[in-house]
């Protein structure tokens, strides 16, 4: 598996499985808000990386990701863009839902 692939399981599958597992009864109503966020944020977040990495900036080493490519990101930073979309909901949801004390 590479590198970059398997950072993204670890950071952000695992928190956000971990976050709904516990937190499933305040999430589950918002369950829509949270792709329609990560869908709206995906492009534009695609936008920001694109441009720093095609000024050079960062990069992705070749023998760090899988291969295929959209509009010069490799297919995991698309993955990335959206789970961390949908882990920022999710925490702004929880934030936004809690009872005061």
């Amino acid at each position: 598996m590479p590198a970059y692939t398997a950072w993204v399981l670890v950071f952000l599958v695992v928190p956000i499985t971990a976050l709904w597992a516990v937190f499933h009864r305040r999430l589950t109503p918002y369950v829509r808000l949270c792709f329609v966020g990560a869908l709206l944020g995906t492009p534009i977040a695609g936008i920001w990386d694109h441009i720093g990495y095609t000024h050079h900036i960062w990069y992705f080493p070749t023998g760090s990701i899988l291969g295929p490519t959209f509009w010069d990101l490799p297919l995991e930073e698309w993955v990335f863009l959206f789970l961390m979309n949908i882990l920022l909901t999710s925490i702004t949801i929880l934030l936004a839902t809690r009872k005061s004390p």
